[in-house]
């Protein structure tokens, strides 16, 4: 989602495919995440709550990991919530919302998860607030997102608390900024924020990284919270 409350890069079907490379690539912090904070309930919870779910990827990885009794992914994108409803695995259920928006579409809740949606919102202590009049007595609310990128291919450049850190294969990093830079690049150039050259030799970084034809490295330093309802 973006301020505005749509999703920065669309929910087309290339942008569907964005987010299932993006999913790949931040499964096993988003997993450990759970694993750890799973770890605290007395047990899976009756209801989780995925905010902001996007195709599912998100929703899938908690029923896996938590094994709530029921599972509900909100997100404003029907394209998205189609999407994930066509791929629903037993006891999860999807409908279209704007996670913004309080009350929710079901009953309070014993676990509530975002995933790389905080950052994208106009006010996010308002809606951390907001979220937490959904929780149930003792329920949890997970934050998972991006604290900072790390690394030195040039093409890539651009309270419980747990500092996570993700190095993947640059390769597969570098197919994910070329995602992004494929959405934006017209915008930035008729916004004047970039040059056509600049953008080209930045796509031509991007695509020599993810042939294995340059070597280095990047990290994304993620921080995760866990927040309960007392």
């Amino acid at each position: 989602m973006n301020a505005v409350g749509g999703y920065a890069f669309g929910d087309s079907a290339p942008a569907a495919r964005r987010l299932s490379l993006l999913a790949e690539v931040f499964e096993p912090t988003s997993r450990a995440f759970l694993a750890h904070a799973g770890a605290r309930l007395a047990g899976p919870p009756e209801l989780a709550v995925d905010l902001g779910c996007g195709p599912g990827h998100s929703t899938r990885l908690l029923v896996s990991v938590l094994g709530p009794r029921r599972v509900l992914g909100l997100d404003q994108s029907a394209s998205f919530v189609a999407l994930a409803a066509a791929d629903a695995p037993p006891g999860a259920e999807f409908a279209v919302h704007d996670v913004t928006v309080v009350p929710f579409p079901c009953p309070p809740a014993g676990l509530l998860s975002c995933r790389f949606l905080l950052g994208h919102l106009p006010d996010p202590a308002a809606a951390l607030a907001a979220w937490a009049t959904q929780l149930a007595p003792g329920g949890l609310l997970l934050v998972d997102e991006v604290e900072r990128i790390r690394t030195d291919p040039p093409g890539l450049a651009r309270r419980h608390d747990r500092a996570a850190p993700l190095a993947p294969p640059a390769a597969r990093a570098a197919e994910l900024f070329a995602r992004n830079l494929a959405v934006w690049r017209n915008d930035a150039v008729r916004s004047g924020l970039a040059a056509p050259a600049e953008l080209n030799r930045l796509a031509g970084e991007l695509a020599a990284v993810a042939a294995g034809e340059v070597e280095g490295a990047i990290a994304w330093e993620l921080r995760q919270l866990a927040f309960r309802r007392t």
